[in-house]
């Protein structure tokens, strides 16, 4: 059932069914490709921290979600020096580019994930029913796994390179991956 959302202010229509449908089809298609493709998978994983091409996407997708969030969140200072906020933010994205290439990739990402739980709190809040605090768990995840990757993002390869370090062991990810991905779509259809 979808609902709408007062989302910082602005009436966003969602759900928490859309908002795990979501989720379980990100992990759906993350361990399609540990399990599918693990070679290609394990070298892309080892290559991510230093490219830089995927380093400067996520940023930038991080960072026009951060403007967007604090443009809507109801802020006085905010309200009144909007032009500032426009203008100051491609400086900061500039800057973040120039003087923290080192590992951008895998800082950016972490900061998409602790951006991330935000509508799925929101859309869990107006659920009362028990089956949404797997939700507001997998939220809480994500900011711990979000706070890890952008205060020290070495700690990805190290990770990665423990938990996936054959084929068989990123195969068995995958379809850990894909049956909690399967998961969360069956309990987006039964329980929201």
């Amino acid at each position: 059932m979808i609902k709408v959302c007062d989302w910082n202010g602005i009436g966003i229509m969602y759900g928490l069914a859309f908002v795990t449908v979501i989720a379980g089809l990100i992990l759906i298609g993350l361990g399609m490709l540990l399990l599918l493709l693990p070679g290609r998978a394990l070298a892309w994983l080892a290559r991510f921290p230093r490219d830089i091409a995927a380093g400067r996407i996520l940023t930038t997708l991080a960072m026009a979600w951060a403007v967007w969030m604090l443009l809507h969140a109801r802020i006085n200072w905010v309200d009144e020096h909007r032009n500032l906020v426009w203008m100051l933010a491609p400086a900061a994205w500039l800057l973040i580019i120039m003087f923290m290439d080192e590992l951008l990739a895998v800082r950016a990402l972490g900061g998409l994930l602790l951006l991330a739980p935000m509508p799925i709190l929101d859309a869990a809040f107006l659920e009362a029913t028990p089956w949404r605090l797997v939700m507001v768990t997998l939220a809480y995840l994500l900011v711990i796994a979000g706070m890890v990757l952008v205060w020290s993002p070495y700690k990805f390869r190290t990770t990665v390179a423990r938990r996936l370090a054959t084929p068989a062991r990123c195969r068995a990810w995958g379809g850990a991956g894909l049956l909690c991905g399967l998961a969360l779509d069956v309990l987006a259809l039964t329980a929201f």
